[in-house]
């Protein structure tokens, strides 16, 4: 017996404002590994290793949620009033996965006072 493949929606307004933070965080994750290697002291404690995880992690949201928004139109959803995107059970699960590892790593940053989000 062949599993039917289970499908969720992501609203386009949700899509847009994930890309908008992935993009912010690679933006200042760039200016502060800049940063970090123009430093005299290059003690970081491994503020590097965790930037540059957390970059990773955003690129690896893009991966997912750009070829959704590039191959498929979104569709409206009367009972909402939102246009939304279909995504399989999968996708959603490395979507929840990465967003919450993204914020423990963000979180261990801003213990160590840095921070790659925007204010």
């Amino acid at each position: 017996m062949s599993e039917k493949t289970k499908y969720f929606t992501l609203s386009l307004d949700y899509i847009v404002d994930q890309l908008k933070k992935t993009d912010d965080q690679l933006i200042y994750g760039k200016a502060l590994l800049q940063h970090l290697f123009e430093l005299d002291d290059k003690d970081y404690s491994g503020i590097e290793e965790l930037v540059i995880d957390i970059m990773w992690l955003n690129y690896s949201v893009i991966k997912i949620v750009s070829p959704i928004v590039e191959d498929t139109q979104p569709e409206y959803n009367e009972t909402t009033g939102e246009n939304e995107y279909l995504i399989d059970e999968a996708s959603m699960m490395a979507l929840q996965t990465l967003a919450i590892s993204r914020y423990s790593m963000n979180k261990e940053l801003n213990q160590r006072c840095y921070s790659i989000r925007a204010h």
